[in-house]
């Protein structure tokens, strides 16, 4: 590019041109130049070089190169996110739907059969309780991710709350004749402050996770531990633990994504949109907190989170 010959060629043909080459600089840093040849009066030989530092230059373009790159991967993430979600909400509101509408059709053509129509309503009743959990979850994640959820300071019971929320799971873990074991005996400090309703939500998803995956006559242990209490604060670590069908460990590194379900659990048609953890984690990072999750294909699952939070002595 500056062999006189060549110089000589070019300008005659074009007036000027450019070019890029990197040097090391004194401090061994590789600099990027560029070079601008000019012709001033060719006939008596004359040229103008220009030599330019165009690293940074060079540098901000890929930089945004690669953001702009990064911002259209995301866009075109949460652009299959949405319709991931569309496709699954869709689907997961229609069920219980359909179900409201049959079974409601069905109650008022059978107005005088009293047996029919108790199971008719009963029908109707879990189905509406399926879709208000469906519509709550999708409500919580917009919340969450919006940055509108702030955590209230409450005094409770935690074992308490423990058994509260195992009463509300009762009937359908005594649909599946499961065994549900509630260890809460090693607490030393069971009055607490902190957001009950969070805490109580961090347990129920975690527990209704557990009933819907574990199969008939499985076993499901809740476990309450008090770790390193001092200067009126403890750790709490809440463990829910069962014998269900466990996770694939390809789909772990997903397990917080929101609408993400295996094909594993698709193709076993168990309820939900995937949000459920997703929901717990989020939580969980808002208490300072920390979640674990065991797996073993087949075996059952075991979710650990630990929370810090005051006491109060009885």
């Amino acid at each position: 590019m500056l062999d006189p010959a060549t110089m000589l060629e070019r300008l005659k043909e074009q007036g000027s041109y450019s070019f890029i080459f990197s040097v090391y600089n004194a401090a061994g840093e590789i600099r990027t130049k560029k070079m601008h040849i000019s012709a001033i009066d060719l006939r008596l030989g004359r040229v103008c070089f220009i030599r330019a530092d165009v690293t940074d230059v060079l540098n901000a373009e890929r930089k945004a190169k690669e953001e702009l790159e990064r911002a259209l991967r995301e866009a075109e993430n949460a652009s299959k996110v949405k319709s991931d979600f569309l496709s699954s909400m869709s689907h997961d509101i229609r069920t219980p739907m359909n179900a409201i509408v049959g079974m409601t059709t069905l109650a008022l053509a059978n107005l005088d059969n009293t047996d029919k129509l108790k199971d008719y309503l009963y029908k109707i009743s879990v189905s509406s309780q399926h879709l208000l959990s469906l519509i709550n979850d999708i409500l919580d994640m917009s919340q969450i991710e919006l940055g509108k959820v702030t955590l209230a300071d409450q005094l409770f019971d935690m074992t308490e709350m423990i058994e509260y929320v195992a009463a509300q799971l009762q009937p359908e873990s005594t649909a599946k004749r499961q065994q549900v074991k509630i260890i809460s005996d090693g607490l030393v400090h069971k009055k607490v402050v902190g957001d009950r309703g969070r805490i109580q939500q961090i347990l129920q998803y975690l527990m209704e996770n557990s009933v819907k995956f574990t199969p008939e006559q499985g076993m499901i242990t809740v476990t309450l531990t008090e770790r390193a209490a001092q200067d009126g604060k403890s750790c709490y670590v809440m463990e829910v633990k069962d014998n269900g069908m466990g996770i694939e460990p390809e789909f772990m590194e997903y397990l917080y994504e929101p609408f993400c379900r295996s094909e594993r659990v698709k193709k076993a048609h168990i309820p939900g949109c995937g949000l459920g953890l997703k929901i717990v984690n989020s939580i969980v990072k808002m208490m300072r907190g920390s979640i674990d999750v065991e797996t073993d294909i087949q075996h059952g699952t075991s979710v650990t989170v630990m929370i810090e939070l005051p006491y109060m002595d009885e």
